[in-house]
């Protein structure tokens, strides 16, 4: 469900499965993320990381907001991992990546 309050265009994504116990909801503003809240029944949950870059992002994309409703990147190329690398913000998933498909051997 998607829907835009009258006041001040604040746009509401919702998802609820009765069945399997979850629940996702997100607010944004202007395009970009202002608040989420994910529920489930057996604690499944969005990776930090992730989420953490959607509230970054200056606006969301479709990609991204589908990616709200269901819980985590809508691909897996968009799913980085747990910060590996602080410096340049490099995600364990992206690093494995890296080694598989590219061969990559040293950090340059």
């Amino acid at each position: 469900m998607n829907f835009v309050d009258g006041e001040g265009g604040v746009e509401w994504l919702e998802y609820a499965d009765s069945a399997q116990g979850r629940y996702r909801c997100a607010q944004l503003g202007e395009g970009c993320l202002l608040a989420c809240l994910f529920v489930s029944r057996n604690h499944e949950l969005p990776a930090r990381d992730w989420l953490a870059g959607l509230f970054a992002e200056t606006t969301l994309d479709t990609k991204a907001r589908m990616g709200l409703l269901a819980g985590r990147p809508a691909s897996a190329a968009d799913d980085q991992g747990r910060v590996v690398c602080a410096c340049f913000g490099v995600g364990y998933n992206a690093i494995s990546r890296a080694i598989r498909q590219q061969g990559c051997t040293t950090t340059a």
